[in-house]
């Protein structure tokens, strides 16, 4: 079951996008549902391309029960915590029982949230790869995308933001 290759953005691109999956009448305000549960819906593979390049570069190909290390690895180092003291409180368990972030660090200096980079144009379009059918009431795949830019303000309090870099 694939989704079809769904466009995200088609000028800047962002540096980090973190992208979760929920139910529709969860994410709609069911009284007895919560949005905040990120289940991963037998979710085979999930990927970027950005200007015909396919972000990561190897496919995931999960299995929840089993194999589903790299993908959760690859959150920690996504948020820059995977070699650090620091930690998200996302375990493994937790990761596949409803706390499935999937991060993609796309910013030309990976992994580096210290560096300003030059802000980059073209194409990121994600897709989603299941091994089985969807929920019976739909999904929302929800997008956080993260973007360098310049605020400042001038001695008048007039703040101007700069995204053109």
């Amino acid at each position: 079951m694939d989704s079809p290759n769904n466009v995200l953005f088609t000028s800047h691109t962002p540096k980090r996008l973190v992208v979760a999956l929920v139910t529709a009448d969860a994410y709609n305000g069911a009284v007895n549902k919560t949005p905040f549960n990120f289940k991963p819906f037998n979710l085979k593979n999930i990927y970027l391309t950005m200007n015909n390049r396919i972000i990561p570069t190897r496919p995931y190909n999960l299995d929840w029960e089993s194999s589903y290390a790299t993908a959760y690895v690859d959150m920690l180092e996504g948020l820059g915590i995977a070699h650090s003291d620091t930690s998200n409180g996302i375990t493994p368990e937790m990761y596949k029982n409803g706390f499935a972030f999937f991060v993609f660090d796309i910013s030309p200096t990976v992994h580096s949230s210290d560096l300003f980079d030059v802000i980059r144009q073209g194409n990121v379009a994600l897709k989603l790869e299941f091994s089985q059918r969807v929920h019976n009431d739909g999904i929302y795949v929800i997008v956080y995308a993260e973007y360098d830019s310049i605020l400042s303000i001038d001695q008048n309090r007039t703040p101007y933001l700069d995204t053109s870099l």
